[in-house]
């Protein structure tokens, strides 16, 4: 695999992503949404849906939710 395969991005095809926001989130709507298509994960604002949507790094993603789990943050 080449680095241009490895660091490319996919574009999003808007009319079959899922959307998924944390159950944790409040009705204010104040949250990011994730969805994920060909590997790669995109998220958007909730408040915002027609907005931008940006790529986002898997392994960076899932540290990132590792760690807003913790209590000690």
């Amino acid at each position: 695999m080449s680095c241009e395969e490895v660091h490319s991005v996919r574009p999003l095809e808007p009319d079959i992503a899922e959307w998924r926001k944390s159950s944790f989130s409040q009705d204010g709507g104040e949250c990011v949404e994730l969805t994920w298509q060909g590997g790669q994960a995109f998220a958007r604002d909730s408040k915002n849906p027609a907005g931008p949507v940006v790529p986002v790094d898997l392994l960076g993603l899932a540290r990132f939710v590792a760690k807003a789990g913790r209590s000690d943050c």
